[in-house]
């Protein structure tokens, strides 16, 4: 079995068809994400500063697609809303406890196989939030340190090297540029 399938593995998720809807079902992350996976759901949280920065870390070698360049994301649980679960990444993630407010902006299906035993399968949901206050990066979810680019920056590097973000993200940050809430983060 791949370890990377070991973190987290208990973490209860919501199994939903392609639309997002709820099945009724319950699976481990474990089983979600081993190949072909079961569709659960997710979210991505563009987290960007008042410099109108997207504030992005590197993925820690024990996730599933790590050492790409990610902002704060997680699966919404059992029990949990979107927000609830988008407040946990950004304190799981960069030690953010102030409950910010969230801007929902879009939601898609993807699926990708890593070829190693495990996968993605999810209904995404993607925000922008902004953050000027202290992070402090929680080195258990990220390697390194954090780094502050332009959406235009990040467009440009993800059309020239998409391997380097993780699927999730390069959705995100398409509907973002398509959208009216991305207007002020990509003429910067």
């Amino acid at each position: 079995m791949n370890k990377k399938l070991l973190d987290k593995a208990n973490q209860l998720m919501i199994v939903v068809d392609s639309k997002g809807k709820a099945t009724g079902e319950i699976v481990s992350r474990k089983e979600a994400h081993k190949s072909p996976g079961i569709k659960h759901l997710a979210i991505q949280i563009l987290l960007f500063n008042d410099k109108k920065q997207l504030i992005l870390h590197k993925r820690q070698k024990n996730k599933i697609d790590n050492g790409v360049f990610d902002t704060p994301a997680t699966h919404i649980l059992k029990g949990e809303t979107r927000n609830q679960a988008a407040w946990r990444a950004l304190r799981d993630e960069y030690s953010i406890s102030k409950e910010i407010s969230l801007n929902w902006f879009a939601s898609f299906s993807y699926k990708k196989d890593y070829k190693d035993g495990t996968c993605e399968n999810e209904f995404g949901f993607a925000s922008i939030a902004v953050f000027n206050g202290k992070l402090f990066p929680n080195i258990k979810e990220i390697e390194g340190q954090l780094i502050f680019k332009s959406a235009n920056g990040v467009l440009t590097d993800l059309e020239n090297f998409p391997t380097k973000y993780p699927i999730w993200f390069q959705n995100a940050i398409r509907f973002l540029k398509k959208s009216k809430s991305g207007k002020d983060f990509f003429n910067h």
